[in-house]
């Protein structure tokens, strides 16, 4: 913009220039413009003498050549802004935006959805608020699987048979307490509770109590990741985008880790599982799996399980009080993978197809789910007891 005073015009950056008496009287006719902003000429990096544009005048008077010159070299210049505005436009606005960072510049890359196929399906006792689910790798009584059960006054750590879903060992927890994510390590199991900020560690074949630790904040999952330079580490959810590594030993938070996906960071971590390298992590209201870097937190693929449980597999079980999709088991020997759902009555195994990835926005759909306030009210409510 332009602003005028007396026969003069001024420019954010170009100093006063006389104007001819015939441009002086079309200004002073109007309203002057206000002062967007000014520089002097002692400021100013960008500073046109007057001289210039006499020399400017005075070379299309000598020259009429010039003329046709500057006639064509301003008509192709309107001719490439009109028909290639791509050029201009990535550039910003000084007077709108701020200068692109390296990250802002660059389109963020977000990780492929997969779809799954199940293999098989088992009964699964359906009173089981299923918080942590562990398959016995390393016990005699093959088939076996862990699960703690939350609740107040209803939390258990049992051990259950995967073909009958029969429960062959139970361990009530104190009524206190709100039973959460579990996981093993060289022969001791480790549960989580939900807001008492404690950790029990149990005995994995007798269920009994041997010890246990304090944490801050909420438990929410558990898993044991087992790194070449760093030793095994617990990794723990609480519901938010973070994961805390605990040391085994003193059980310290090492550190926090942030879990991404493209320029989105992911929250309502729920139940965890080491498989092959990655963090397998539910989403909490959703059926979503998240497989997650342990050392980065950038998500290396989704998993959609929507549609896992069916009509059939509800059909001759009245009074159902189904909840969310949840709890993730693996099988390291014989590459099996367990998944269920809080008072399922099914528990299935399945295996994800990479072969073909889903034509979905995970974006898109992740905020129907865990991302709408409705949606979680209405889950959450469903946790009272």
């Amino acid at each position: 913009r332009m602003s005028y005073r007396g026969c003069f015009a001024s420019s954010g950056i170009f100093q006063a220039v006389p104007l001819s008496s015939s441009l002086c009287r079309m200004v002073q006719s109007k309203k002057p413009l206000p002062k967007r902003r000014s520089f002097s000429s002692q400021t100013s990096k960008h500073v046109v003498k007057p001289h210039v544009f006499s020399f400017i005048s005075n070379s299309f008077v000598r020259n009429p050549t010039s003329i046709t010159l500057f006639t064509i070299i301003t008509t192709l210049s309107i001719t490439v802004l009109f028909t290639k505005p791509s050029i201009f436009s990535k550039l910003p606005n000084p007077f709108t935006s701020s200068p692109l960072s390296s990250s802002e510049s660059q389109k963020p890359s977000f990780a492929n959805v997969y779809g799954y196929t199940t293999l098989d399906t088992f009964d699964h006792d359906t009173s089981s608020f299923t918080q942590g689910l562990v398959y016995n790798s390393e016990s005699p009584l093959q088939n076996t699987i862990w699960e703690s059960s939350g609740g107040f006054g209803d939390s258990e750590l049992r051990l259950i048979d995967i073909e009958s879903g029969e429960i062959l060992k139970r361990k009530s927890v104190h009524e206190s307490y709100f039973a959460e994510g579990l996981t093993y390590y060289q022969g001791k199991l480790y549960q989580l509770t939900w807001r008492s900020e404690l950790g029990i560690i149990y005995d994995s074949e007798t269920l009994q109590e041997i010890a246990t630790w304090k944490y801050s904040g909420e438990g929410w999952g558990l898993t044991v990741v087992s790194d070449e330079n760093s030793g095994a580490q617990l990794y723990m959810s609480d519901g938010s985008d973070r994961l805390k590594v605990i040391d085994l030993e003193t059980f310290d938070v090492v550190r926090e880790l942030e879990v991404f996906d493209g320029n989105q960071t992911i929250p309502l971590l729920n139940e965890l599982q080491f498989i092959d390298g990655y963090i397998w992590a539910n989403i909490w209201g959703s059926f979503l799996i998240a497989r997650i870097d342990p050392m980065t937190g950038k998500v290396h693929s989704w998993i959609d399980f929507q549609g896992i449980l069916k009509q059939e597999h509800v059909r001759n079980h009245q009074g159902l009080q189904l909840d969310v999709f949840n709890g993730i088991a693996y099988d390291s020997k014989s590459k099996r993978i367990f998944v269920t759902g809080k008072r399922w009555p099914k528990l299935f195994q399945i295996q994800v197809e990479e072969r073909v990835v889903l034509d979905r926005n995970v974006r898109n759909r992740s905020s129907a789910f865990f991302l709408n306030k409705n949606t979680v009210n209405r889950i959450y409510k469903s946790m009272s007891f």
